[in-house]
């Protein structure tokens, strides 16, 4: 046990102060005149030595009294437990209590009514007092006060031996370095709070610490250092990190560097009782917000802090009350590879914490080569109606084959991070898309919904269509087309399919709408070997839909359905409320995949995938055609056709799969496609920064792991820069942006209720490390100790000396 004020000890002497006064004011005999006196001198010996023992009683509890407001001024502070009473020793405590007090009440009871005198009485029930008090004492110390002294003298003797305030630190430091960590606030972001924090705590640790400082950003390892001074260079070069892991695994390495280092000693020292020349913490920095923890953890970090409790953790809280922070979240293209000549269609959230201003400006802007930016849209005003609001940028790209831009918030606020966000697009040359069909008529539809009439003439057509007939099907040169979409064929032959399935073998891609003009000759073509292995599905025959009305429905997460999803709510629900009439019912091969399925009775199959060779294979059960003279199949017209057309051809031509906008820390894979060969890739990266990979001959595509930075990436071919050109955008995840600090019953559920201390300020920090290391301080327990005391000796004196009026009577 230590003590604060050890001086104010001196002030026991004054718990001989009723000693004194007990001597100098005891009462002396009186002479009473009775007629009965040989009654009186019989009970004259039993009465003094009762109140003798009452006496002596109510001196003791007097000289405790005052004991204790001196050993309350003191301050003392006792080794780390618990020293409060678990839920049995309560329910002891009150069993033992109820059950006293009941033996009392009830033999009391029976004594005033056996009928004896009053002194008789008095004197039983005086005695009974006595007994109950004494059994209540002797009952509480062996139930109660004996299993609790031991059980708290084995939490403080083990395992580890108490420290003291010279004894040295061995500290981990471990600081939140995530992009919410640079909100800035009274000039400081809340990571140079938190070094500044650290470094005045670093000064006052004790001559021979060890301490280790890591950060949260991935591959960070706890070492300690060699001296403080080194401590202090490594918190100084902290930074924030666009790329972070969980506290929880940075806790645990640094848990485990902990025990590894607490054994090293003790082998040092040979000893095997667990003995170590440190006291052990680990202190957290950070601003507490929920996206740097993982809840729930999987991992057993509670168990893990239980199992090593010689270890104290100290939770800094570097957050600010009340942030504010204006966020640009959810950023979606149209495509991230746009024919030539079709705009970028792009939005983004604009999210809102706290008292902002509700009416910030939002830009776009391209990216040149040299970093040069460009306006292609006026600044777009947002009304923040509430906490997000998206808003939609139609943009007009350039002729360069790689398109990179960025989204930015003209408004500041003291998160700078999340106020811009990148992206890149590709421009890619119009597919050039064959049409087969019976006549051209039965191709009508479909190449009026890849490019019509018009928009040929007037150069603004997104793909090159040449139609067919099935006849003339075998005077095509197929190697010049992108995609071939067979529309409305009644009888193609066994020769149009294998030549079909032979280029699509190759890596060709082909688009089959099965036709609706006549009725399809099932018994021929379309039942052959080469048609079976070639489409998706087994065509059987027409089926009405039923119950009316029937729509379409995603079955799937695929390339098409994720295309349209990210159009937007009003783009998904615009396709899926079209009517379905009628389809042709299908037998899907054992490896299609059914990417959308009717509304009907048997959910059967609309538009099915199967891949071939190296090529694929898409199939839709619905015909795309529409006639004045005929009951029509569909709906889908207009907007809803096109848009599925093209994402359908966008899909079949591998645009939709070359992704170019990543979140920071993801791999991005970037496929080496181009005509001249070449030895050395050249990678650009954000802040001027380059570095060159070797290319093996052969090899179809690079892997890039550490693309962290938030910013735009270029790939160039070395030394002919000319001969490849890739690009991509790297953001910070969107969750970097939410501030919402963690419940405490979360942070209790990670690292247990009473195993860590949560400060939020140097001072409150110091007086937790010093309780860790010195022990828990008891002056509210003393406090409330005295309270019961003075209530116990005013009752005390109350008792012994009241007088039951009956009795004295």
């Amino acid at each position: 046990m230590t003590f604060l004020n050890l001086g104010l000890l001196l002030g026991l002497g004054v718990a001989a102060i009723p000693v004194v006064l007990h001597l100098m004011m005891r009462a002396r005999p009186k002479k009473i005149e009775f007629p009965a006196l040989r009654l009186l001198a019989d009970r004259r010996s039993s009465n003094a030595r009762r109140m003798k023992l009452r006496h002596l009683l109510l001196l003791l509890l007097r000289m405790a009294v005052l004991a204790v407001v001196v050993l309350t001024l003191t301050r003392p502070s006792l080794p780390p437990a618990r020293y409060g009473l678990k839920w049995y020793e309560w329910l002891l405590l009150l069993s033992v209590t109820g059950a006293v007090f009941g033996a009392y009440t009830f033999f009391a009871r029976r004594a005033a009514d056996e009928g004896a005198a009053a002194w008789e009485t008095q004197e039983r029930v005086s005695r009974l007092r006595a007994i109950s008090l004494l059994s209540a004492l002797t009952g509480l110390l062996l139930f109660v006060g004996i299993p609790w002294g031991l059980r708290v003298r084995g939490e403080i003797l083990s395992p580890h031996r108490g420290v003291s305030e010279s004894i040295p630190v061995a500290a981990v430091f471990i600081f939140d370095t995530s992009s919410s960590m640079s909100y800035r606030h009274d000039s400081q972001t809340r990571l140079e709070h938190a070094q500044q924090t650290a470094s005045e705590h670093l000064q006052i640790l004790p001559t021979g610490s060890q301490v280790a400082v890591t950060g949260t950003d991935v591959g960070s390892q706890v070492v300690f250092q060699a001296d403080l001074a080194g401590a202090r260079s490594r918190i100084d070069s902290l930074k924030p990190e666009p790329q972070v892991a969980s506290i929880n695994h940075l806790l645990r390495q640094a848990v485990e560097a902990q025990r590894d280092d607490r054994r090293r000693v003790a082998e040092e020292l040979r000893a095997t009782d667990g003995s170590d020349l440190f006291s052990r913490e680990v202190y957290i920095f950070t601003d507490l917000a929920a996206t740097a923890w993982n809840v729930p953890d999987d991992r057993g970090l509670r168990d893990l802090l239980l199992e090593h409790d010689w270890l104290h953790f100290y939770l800094v809280d570097m957050s600010v009350d009340a942030p504010v922070n204006l966020a640009l979240t959810g950023l979606q293209l149209s495509s991230e590879s746009i024919v030539a000549g079709e705009p970028l269609q792009l939005s983004v959230d604009v999210t809102a914490t706290g008292s902002v201003s509700r009416t910030p400006n939002v830009e776009v802007f391209l990216v040149g080569e040299q970093g040069k930016e460009t306006r292609p849209a006026a600044p777009r005003p947002v009304e923040l109606t509430d906490d997000q609001t998206r808003v939609r940028f139609t943009v007009p790209l350039g002729t360069d084959p790689i398109q990179s831009g960025l989204v930015r918030l003209s408004t500041s606020d003291p998160l700078a991070a999340d106020d811009v966000r990148y992206f890149s697009a590709a421009v890619d040359p119009k597919p050039r898309i064959l049409i087969v069909a019976d006549t051209p008529d039965d191709a009508r539809f479909l190449k009026a919904a890849l490019a019509t009439d018009a928009d040929e003439r007037a150069g603004t057509a997104l793909h090159h269509c040449t139609v067919s007939t099935v006849s003339g099907f075998s005077q095509q040169t197929l190697s010049g087309f992108d995609v071939i979409c067979v529309a409305n064929c009644q009888r193609p032959t066994d020769g149009f399919w294998l030549r079909l399935r032979q280029w699509v073998e190759k890596g060709g891609s082909l688009l089959t709408v099965v036709g609706g003009r006549r009725k399809l000759d099932l018994n021929t073509g379309w039942s052959s070997e080469d048609c079976q292995e070639l489409l998706p599905a087994v065509v059987l025959g027409i089926r009405r839909l039923k119950p009316a009305p029937v729509t379409l429905r995603f079955e799937t997460v695929h390339p098409i359905t994720t295309s349209i999803e990210r159009m937007g709510n009003e783009y998904r629900t615009g396709l899926l409320i079209r009517q379905i009439y009628r389809c042709w019912s299908v037998k899907p091969a054992e490896e299609a995949t059914v990417i959308m399925s009717y509304t009907d009775d048997q959910r059967l199959p609309a538009l099915l995938e199967r891949r071939v060779g190296e090529g694929r294979s898409l199939m839709m059960t619905t015909a795309f055609y529409a006639s004045p003279r005929l009951r029509p199949w569909n709906d889908v017209v207009g907007w809803p056709l096109l848009m599925l057309c093209e994402k359908m051809v966008e899909y079949l031509t591998g645009a939709a799969e070359q992704h170019r906008n990543y979140v920071s820390g993801d791999p991005v894979d970037v496929r080496l496609v181009s005509k001249q060969p070449f030895t050395d890739l050249l990678l650009r990266r954000p802040g001027l920064r380059q570095d060159r990979r070797v290319i093996e001959p052969g090899q179809q595509s690079v892997l890039i792991d550490d693309a962290a930075a938030p910013g735009h990436y270029h790939l160039l071919s070395h030394p002919d820069q000319r001969a490849f050109q890739a690009g991509f955008a790297v953001n910070l995840r969107d969750e970097e942006s939410d501030l919402t600090p963690i419940p405490e019953n979360d942070l209790d559920s990670i690292l247990g209720d009473d195993r860590y201390s949560l400060v939020d300020s140097p001072g409150e920090l110091q007086e937790a490390v010093q309780v860790g290391r010195l022990g828990v301080e008891v002056f509210p327990v003393l406090l409330g100790l005295l309270l019961l005391m003075f209530c116990a000796e005013h009752l005390m004196a109350n008792f012994f000396y009241d007088t039951d009026p009956a009795m004295a009577e």
